[in-house]
């Protein structure tokens, strides 16, 4: 636990697997499930950046929106399927 503590203090991006390989060449043969739950006790998480899934960037443009731009006066809409049968 203090070379996982101490390595984890060097460099925090280190997760599971990499904490698992660094000790693996340090001669320190560790199931990884074994180090999942010594970190796990320890309370320490790896630190990285979450992606971004609902930022647009900026490079992308949006696109207009074209429902608001037609005007529909008149529709014969299917009672039973909720269709547009014809836009008048």
């Amino acid at each position: 636990m203090v070379l996982i503590n101490e390595q984890y203090l060097n460099d925090p991006t280190y997760g599971i697997r990499r904490m698992t390989a660094y000790l693996s060449k340090k001669g320190y043969e560790i199931n990884r499930k074994r180090e999942k739950r010594l970190i796990r006790k320890m309370e320490i998480k790896a630190v990285y950046q979450e992606p971004k899934t609902s930022i647009l960037p900026k490079e992308i443009p949006s696109t207009e929106n074209l429902v608001n731009r037609l005007k529909i006066e008149c529709a014969k809409i299917d009672a039973y399927s909720k269709n547009v049968l014809s836009i008048l």
